[in-house]
Order: C-alpha cells, then sequence, then structure tokens
C-alpha cells in the first residue's frame, strides 16, 4: 500500500513547500535530489519518497596524497555541510506523535554524524549495498530494500 504524499507549508520568512510521505507512522523526508523508491524484500514496489525540494550537501576539501602508477589518490576531509538547518525545520514542522526520517546520501549522513548534531529527526540513508540494491536489466539501481546508518 502506498504511502500518503502531503506538501508542507512551513511559515517563516519565505514560505517553503517540503514534499514529504507519511507511511506507518513515520514521516519520510528526502533530501537528495532523487526519488527513492523502496521495495519489499521480495522486490515488490511498496513506496515512492519524492525529493522535498530542499538538499543536504558537503562540500569536501581534497588535496593530493600521492601517486599510484601516475594516478593520483586524493585525501578528502569534510569541509562544510550546507542545509544542516532543516533537521532542526523538521523537527518543529510536524506533529510530536509522529517521528521524522530524514533521507539523505551517506556521505551527508557522514559529514553529519562527524558533527554531532543533537536532533530528534532519525537520520538515514539508501542502503546501495548489493545486499539492498534493486537494480533494472541494465544494472542500474532503481530502489533499495533498505535504509543504512553510518
Amino acid at each position: 500500500m502506498p504511502g500518503i504524499m502531503g506538501v508542507l507549508v512551513m511559515e517563516g520568512c519565505v514560505k517553503t513547500d517540503i514534499k514529504y510521505v507519511e507511511r506507518g507512522g513515520f514521516i519520510f523526508v528526502n533530501l537528495t535530489s532523487h526519488e527513492i523508491t523502496i521495495f519489499s524484500d521480495e522486490g515488490i514496489e511498496l513506496f515512492k519518497i519524492p525529493p522535498s525540494g530542499k538538499l543536504i550537501r558537503v562540500n569536501v576539501r581534497q588535496h593530493r596524497a600521492f601517486d599510484i602508477a601516475g594516478v593520483p589518490v586524493n585525501f578528502s576531509k569534510f569541509s562544510e555541510v550546507r542545509g544542516v538547518e532543516i533537521l532542526e525545520e523538521l523537527e518543529r514542522m510536524f506533529d510530536k506523535d509522529k517521528q521524522v526520517v530524514a533521507v539523505m546520501s551517506t556521505i551527508a549522513q557522514q559529514a553529519i554524524r562527524q558533527m554531532n548534531i543533537n536532533t530528534s529527526v532519525i537520520i538515514v540513508s539508501p542502503d546501495t549495498t548489493p545486499q539492498s540494491a534493486v537494480r533494472d536489466e541494465n544494472g542500474q539501481i532503481i530502489g533499495v530494500r533498505a535504509f543504512q546508518i553510518v
């Protein structure tokens, strides 16, 4: 059964539409730019989470560490997380009887975990490991069977 999809208009200086999906007492907010499709273990499509219209992005600083056979190996470090204020907004936007789940990229989740942000929002990423990824006939990921925490 598909989830209930809605659009929430936040109050503040600028009104912004936030798309979300409600399912099983949870509010799923997709903080990526791609629709996320959730499948059962049997490969049956359960629901889709559209992009919310808000993004969490991570800037990465890199410097060349060394070369291997002429191929650069870069050292990468998270330098800035943009859009993280949406987590505070999500805490305020929904009824307290609903748990909010923020779905974001794995790299964004890793950066936020390093920042030790205290939030009641559940932070997850699509699990694209071979055990969870659902692929089409061309091998492209079309959805996942699970979320992951890192």
